[in-house]
């Protein structure tokens, strides 16, 4: 640059600067926002957009990208932050969970009936609940009819205490087998059977009277009581696992044709209508864009001119304007 086009180049970095101060934040961004509304609400979500970008960008940035492992170490550590604080010793459950929360939680609960009774079956219908069970009324039924088999004898030692101790539990041992393979036996009908009952005892009422309950209980407890329950090491293995199974579950063709199916839904909704709409069914209004945009720049912009990075952008943009050809050309048949 020669000299004048130097003090040309000095004096309008200096009016831009001045303008950037003199000018409130909101009479800069109010202008701004007002042309990008008025714009969304003149074009269309299908002129902007396309099912197939939307789910370019889910696939770039949900399911392929690659998340740090730094980030679920965080999260464990925050948690434990969290569980640790003092506030957690302080604060009562039923002070985050209203009781006409929970109410309304019940409610759902007891109206799920065929929802519950059918995971009765599907338990029932397991081979593992079988099992369970014939093992189950074998014990109780050995501990009802020889409550004392396999015990020293409490009335001293000798030959007699043993004799008492070997018989019982020889017989405890013939009376558990004997037992096992009747109920493996008739195993078929203790299920259905136990499955009507189980059915009828989780009804819909004993469920809520169980919620309601519990509430009571959990309700009053301070947040420390409950994650005390939790060690390090498990709020740990929590946020590994849960990172491991979202890594999984990510790259399902479950989880990408339901990325398709939600945003195919969108556009068959809002693709004919102007993007405003659509922003307006989500409740953001310009008002609150405004809003964050001052509270969540505002003070960004304003360091920047405090620290002079504001100055370095202005100069880098005008600096290719007077460094032109054009303009280089213009300012030295003005110096001559």
């Amino acid at each position: 640059m020669n000299e004048l086009t130097r003090a040309l180049f000095e004096a309008h970095v200096a009016h831009e600067l001045r303008a950037a101060e003199q000018v409130e934040f909101d009479a800069r961004i109010a202008p701004l926002t007002d042309q990008v509304f008025d714009w969304l609400a003149q074009v269309k979500l299908e002129d902007l957009l396309t099912p197939q970008r939307v789910l370019g960008v889910i696939d770039r940035y949900v399911i392929d990208l690659r998340i740090s492992g730094g980030i679920t170490e965080l999260a464990g550590q925050l948690s434990q932050t969290v569980f640790s604080s003092e506030l957690s010793s302080q604060t009562r459950v039923d002070q985050l969970l209203s009781d006409a929360s929970f109410q309304e939680y019940a409610d759902k609960i007891e109206s799920l009936n065929d929802a519950y009774r059918e995971v009765v079956r599907l338990v029932t219908e397991t081979p593992s609940f079988r099992t369970l069970l014939t093992r189950g009324l074998t014990m109780v039924s050995v501990q009802l009819l020889l409550p004392n088999a396999g015990q020293h004898g409490r009335a001293g030692g000798g030959l007699l205490a043993d004799l008492r101790r070997d018989l019982g539990l020889e017989l405890s041992h013939r009376l558990e087998e004997r037992l096992s393979r009747y109920f493996e036996r008739h195993a078929e009908r203790i299920v259905r059977l136990s499955a009507d009952h189980l059915r009828d005892m989780v009804s819909a009422e004993a469920l809520r009277s169980i919620a309601d309950d519990l509430w009571e209980t959990i309700g009053p407890m301070r947040l420390s009581e409950l994650f005390s329950l939790l060690t390090v090491a498990d709020v740990e293995d929590f946020w590994i696992v849960s990172y491991e199974t979202w890594l999984k579950f990510r790259k399902t063709p479950f989880f990408r044709a339901t990325c398709a199916q939600v945003v195919d839904a969108i556009f068959e909704k809002y693709g004919g209508e102007s993007v405003l709409t659509l922003l307006d069914d989500m409740g953001v209004s310009q008002s609150m864009v405004v809003n964050e945009v001052r509270t969540l720049f505002g003070p960004m912009l304003a360091h920047a001119q405090k620290t002079g990075l504001r100055e370095l952008q202005v100069r880098q943009r005008l600096t290719r304007f007077y460094e032109s050809l054009p303009v280089t050309e213009l300012l030295a048949q003005r110096d001559v």
